[in-house]
């Protein structure tokens, strides 16, 4: 998809969204989570759908320290024990 710019000039959507991705930006986003996790139903799934999505990412196990790992992981088993059927990220749960 592209968006028209000043002077007919073209560029794709996805530059004006592209956010980089640092571990210090997992790791606030993280710390949202944290928050969000003890309110609504509705607060877990998107909640999980975040945590999905930055376990997608092309550099994920770059980005990924040990530090990072347990406290995904630890957020992920407690969005997984409000009885969400969720399978669980290789990134997290491999040997």
């Amino acid at each position: 998809m592209t968006m028209k710019k000043e002077k007919d000039k073209e560029v794709k959507v996805t530059e004006i969204l592209a956010v980089p991705v640092t571990k210090e930006s997992i790791r606030d986003s993280l710390e949202l989570v944290a928050r969000s996790v003890v309110g609504t139903q509705s607060s877990y799934m998107h909640s999980m759908i975040l945590l999905d999505n930055l376990f997608r990412l092309p550099n994920a196990r770059e980005l990924f320290d040990e530090d990072l790992k347990e406290q995904a992981k630890d957020l992920w088993m407690k969005i997984k024990s409000t009885g969400l059927q969720l399978n669980d990220p290789p990134l997290l749960f491999e040997s």
